[in-house]
C-alpha cells in the first residue's frame, strides 16, 4: 500500500477515534442541551452531522434576545452574530462558551491590530515581523478578511508593481512569510482565565510558502500542541474569553502566530462535541 494512502488512513482513523470519544462523553454526561447556533450556511450540515449521535438538540437561527434566552448554550458562528451576542450578553450570563467582549474580538479580527497588540504586550518573538521593509517573499493581506481571501504573496519587485493597489491601501498590511510546509490550527476554549479544551490540527502542504485555502493540502491530522502556555498568556494579554483558533507555523522550535480567529473555526465543525462536554464540566 502506498505511503500516502497509509498516512491518509491513519489520519482518518485518528479523527474517527477523537469523534467517537467525544460522542461517548456527551452520552455519558447525562445532560441534554438545547443549543442555538447562529446561521452560517457553510457549517450547518457539518454541525448536524457532528451532533447526530448526541443527546443534544441543535438549531440554527439568526440570534435574537428571545431565542438566546430560551436556549442552554448559544454559539455564534459569524462576527455579526458575536457582536449581537456581546450586546445582549446579559441574556446568557452563564453561557458555557463565554462570549468575548467586543474589544477582545476586534483585537483578533483586525490582523494588524492583533500584531501590534502582541508586540506591545511583549510577544514579538512569537509573531511574524510586520510593517515595511520586509525581505522577499512577504505577504500583503487585508487587515480584516476571512478564509485567506485578499492575501497576496509578494515574491519580488515585479509583484510589488503588480499589486500596487494593495501596497498603497491602508486596508492592507505586510507580514513576514514564515517558511515551511506545515501549518497548525489550535482551537482553544478559554474560560475563567484558563484553557478548558483544545484541539490542534496539522495541515501539510507540498510547497514551502503555502497559503491555506489556496494551495493543495494533504489530509488533516490531529496532533499535540506544546505551545499552550504561550497561547494562554496571549489570550490573557488581550482579555479574551471564549472560543478561538490560533493559526501558526513553527520556526526554530517557536510558534509564529499568523493570527487568532476569534470565532468558531472551520476545522472544528466535526469535533465540537468534546468542547461542549468540557465546557459543561467546567461550569
Amino acid at each position: 500500500m502506498m505511503p500516502n494512502m497509509l498516512s491518509s488512513l491513519a489520519c482518518q482513523a485518528n479523527k474517527a477515534r477523537y469523534y467517537a470519544y467525544g460522542v461517548l462523553g456527551s452520552q455519558l454526561s447525562g445532560q441534554k442541551l438545547n443549543i442555538l447556533f447562529s446561521t452560517y450556511g457553510g457549517y450547518i450540515e457539518r454541525l448536524k452531522f457532528a451532533f447526530r449521535f448526541t443527546p443534544h438538540q441543535i438549531r440554527f437561527e439568526d440570534l435574537t434576545r428571545d431565542n438566546m434566552a430560551e436556549c442552554d448554550l448559544v454559539i455564534p458562528l459569524t462576527m455579526d452574530a458575536f457582536w449581537f451576542a456581546d450586546e445582549y450578553r446579559s441574556v446568557v450570563p452563564n453561557n458555557a462558551f463565554p462570549i468575548p467582549t467586543r474589544r477582545a474580538q476586534d483585537s483578533c479580527d483586525d490582523k494588524y491590530l492583533f500584531s501590534t497588540c502582541m508586540a506591545d504586550a511583549g510577544f514579538s518573538e512569537y509573531i511574524p515581523r510586520f510593517g515595511q521593509q520586509l525581505p522577499f517573499p512577504y505577504i500583503r493581506k487585508k487587515k480584516v478578511s476571512y478564509s485567506s481571501h485578499n492575501v497576496f504573496i509578494i515574491k519580488d519587485k515585479a509583484d510589488e508593481a503588480k499589486y500596487t493597489e494593495q501596497l498603497s491601501s491602508d486596508e492592507y498590511y505586510s507580514q513576514e512569510m514564515i517558511p515551511g510546509q506545515i501549518e497548525y490550527a489550535t482551537h482553544i476554549l478559554f474560560k475563567d482565565n484558563r484553557i478548558v479544551k483544545t484541539l490542534s490540527i496539522e495541515s501539510r502542504f507540498q510547497v514551502d510558502y503555502p497559503v491555506k485555502n489556496h494551495d493543495h493540502q494533504l489530509p488533516l491530522r490531529i496532533c499535540a500542541c506544546p505551545h499552550l502556555e504561550v497561547f494562554a498568556d496571549m489570550l490573557r494579554a488581550i482579555g479574551f474569553e471564549g472560543l478561538c483558533c490560533f493559526d501558526y507555523k513553527v520556526l526554530n522550535g517557536k510558534p509564529k502566530v499568523l493570527e487568532i480567529n476569534p470565532r468558531f473555526g472551520s476545522s472544528l465543525t466535526q469535533f465540537v462535541v468534546p468542547f461542549v462536554t468540557a465546557s459543561l464540566k467546567s461550569q
